[in-house]
């Protein structure tokens, strides 16, 4: 399996809601943004990425309690393909982030840890 790592900052707070039987999942956004001085004219260059973000499981619920709009997070897990055709017939595509590590990032900030309680045996191992 593949794994992809980002580090940016969250575009919108976590959606956390409980799927196919109670299944938590939680949903965010993140914008890795990049800068560079153009080689030719020395100006400053800018670019931005924004990735889905899921999670699954306890982990989603850690992420909905610790992480909101504007923090700073490292994210690494297996990028997935989704696919339809829209009501307009046309085909689109979307790709997101399936999380199995989320960290807040101490690039910019500090953090303190708590530990988490598992409340059930396997609970950790739900990434979907």
């Amino acid at each position: 399996m593949s794994t992809l790592t980002i580090a940016g900052n969250l575009t919108r707070d976590p959606e956390l809601r409980s799927v196919n039987g109670g299944r938590t999942v939680v949903s965010f956004s993140i914008a890795e943004n990049r800068r560079w001085a153009d080689k030719a004219t020395g100006a400053t260059q800018e670019a931005v990425t924004y990735l889905d973000v899921t999670a699954w499981g306890a982990m989603a619920q850690h992420v909905a309690t610790s992480l909101h709009t504007g923090d700073r997070a490292l994210v690494t897990g297996r990028l997935e393909q989704h696919s339809w055709e829209g009501q307009d017939g046309q085909r689109h595509t979307k790709h997101e982030l399936v999380a199995t590590e989320v960290a807040a990032s101490l690039r910019y900030a500090e953090a303190s840890i708590t530990r988490a309680v598992r409340s059930a045996p396997g609970e950790d191992d739900d990434l979907n």
